[in-house]
């Protein structure tokens, strides 16, 4: 048999089209996804050895080797007489047409055009939506960060008692007429004293003599 294998491909979103015509002779033609059949379908719908192609009585006859079947009206079929019905496998449609230049029959295969889905706007995450923006946020956390930190401990050694400094000072034993610090005094605090600095562990005023300046 020799088949002239008319190929029509349709363009995406227009309603262009191009043929390009192919001659094909052997006794049975395979159709499938496999690179070795004579008209291959790169399509994941279609099994590797699908279906073949036979001329019967003058007829063009598509009979199904596979799985997959051959669709025809929406209805799954195992044989199909392209002559007078078009068979359908995974995007690809078949009919028959009569014998020309020289050809036996005419398969025309229409391949309709592959439609690339559609990207979906990304939703807005749930915080964004209920949050401010994040300049806004930036000065909260950093008045936040200088109210907690500076603020409150500065306005807590501003607003303390002075020590009497006519207090009766006994060596080892802790001063009373000193408060102890807050908690977020000792945030600024740089650890314990050094053995070598102990004597003086409880004299502030030996190493800060004026405020804002280094010992």
């Amino acid at each position: 048999m020799k088949l002239l294998l008319v190929t029509v491909r349709k363009r995406p979103g227009s309603d262009e089209e191009s043929k390009r015509e192919t001659i094909l002779e052997g006794q049975e033609i395979q159709i499938g996804r496999a690179v070795s059949m004579e008209i291959c379908l790169p399509d994941i719908g279609v099994d590797f050895k699908h279906a073949t192609l036979t001329q019967r009585d003058g007829k063009l006859i598509m009979t199904s080797t596979g799985v997959g079947g051959l669709e025809v009206g929406g209805k799954d079929r195992d044989e199909v007489d392209l002559g007078s019905e078009t068979a359908k496998i995974g995007r690809f449609s078949f009919r028959g047409e009569a014998g020309r230049d020289g050809a036996d029959a005419v398969l025309v295969m229409t391949e309709d055009a592959v439609v690339a889905p559609k990207k979906k706007k990304k939703s807005k995450r749930v915080l964004e939506d209920v949050l401010p923006s994040r300049r806004l946020l930036s000065w909260v956390f950093a008045l936040a960060i200088i109210g907690v930190f500076f603020a409150w401990p500065m306005s807590e050694v501003l607003t303390r008692e002075a020590p009497n400094d006519d207090a009766v000072v006994v060596e080892g034993m802790a001063r009373t007429d000193v408060p102890d610090p807050s908690p977020m005094e000792v945030a600024w605090s740089s650890g314990q004293i050094s053995e070598s600095h102990a004597m003086i562990q409880d004299d502030c005023g030996a190493c800060h003599q004026r405020p804002f300046e280094m010992t």
